[in-house]
């Protein structure tokens, strides 16, 4: 019978131990890499709740040590960016030191809201002059399509409505998902308040046209539901009519225009 030879050598004891060695070392870097990421990750969003806490009481120094230590002026919470917050929360001194150091005023969120919707959203008038003076523009919400001014329409909010109006006049007449504008839905109030009858009135005063109808073919015209609603639409088409038929006997002399007056900067 043949004889069994353990062909087992040194050799291939040694290769055997390299090989282990060698797994025991990839595992213990992996480790050690997994506990730094760790680490990191944690150090960061601490950092990041740190950073965000100081916009919200606009500390305006303890933002500027963190953004020379590392901390992006693009820096997220969530959806938020730490331009919404700042502008959300009226921390107009850091939402400035932000534009200064580099971040973006225009970014939104996955509904499309910026920086320009969360400051209408808690009526912040600094922001919202900031911002305007800084070249945000209003943008339409991906869900239903409103905007800065349609929202602070709703809200009865008559500073932003006339900020807003002032910086960009041809958002007067855009409309949301529903066809349905800023005096559509001022308008359609049952019971207007004295800010809602303002707003209506420096929207068509401003260009909003009554008779522009909806999905459903109604303008804001026919959605006028209080009395003060209807009065004031009537009120305007006979300005209107005033001013159509006005034809002076002399063309008046040029004279060079008055500067436009803007919310406070």
């Amino acid at each position: 019978m043949p004889i069994a030879i353990n062909t087992y050598s040194r050799h291939d004891k040694l290769s055997t131990f390299i090989l282990t060695t060698m797994r025991l070392e990839a595992w213990k870097f992996l480790t050690q890499s997994w506990d730094r990421s760790e680490r990191e990750r944690e150090r960061l969003e601490k950092a990041t709740h740190i950073f965000f806490e100081d916009i919200i009481r606009d500390d305006w120094l303890a933002c500027t040590k963190l953004i020379e230590r590392g901390c992006s002026p693009n820096m997220a919470l969530g959806q938020k960016t730490a331009v919404m917050v700042a502008a959300e929360n009226g921390s107009i001194n850091v939402l400035k030191l932000l534009a200064s150091t580099g971040a973006n005023l225009a970014a939104q969120d996955e509904q499309g809201r910026d920086a320009l919707f969360w400051a209408v959203e808690t009526r912040s008038d600094e922001s919202i002059d900031f911002l305007l003076a800084r070249g945000v523009r209003s943008k339409r919400l991906f869900t239903d399509h409103s905007t800065p001014l349609i929202c602070a329409a709703k809200a009865s909010y008559v500073y932003g409505v006339r900020a807003l109006v002032l910086y960009d006049k041809k958002q007067v007449n855009l409309y949301d998902r529903m066809g349905r504008t800023a005096l559509w839905h001022v308008l359609s109030k049952e019971d207007m308040s004295d800010d809602d009858n303002e707003i209506a009135r420096i929207l068509m005063d401003e260009g909003a046209n009554p008779d522009l109808t909806d999905l459903e073919g109604v303008s804001p015209r026919e959605s006028a539901m209080s009395e003060s609603g209807k009065s004031l639409v009537e009120r305007h088409d006979i300005d209107a009519t005033l001013v159509l038929d006005a034809e002076p006997e002399n063309e008046p002399t040029p004279k060079d225009p008055a500067p436009s007056r803007r919310p406070r900067l």
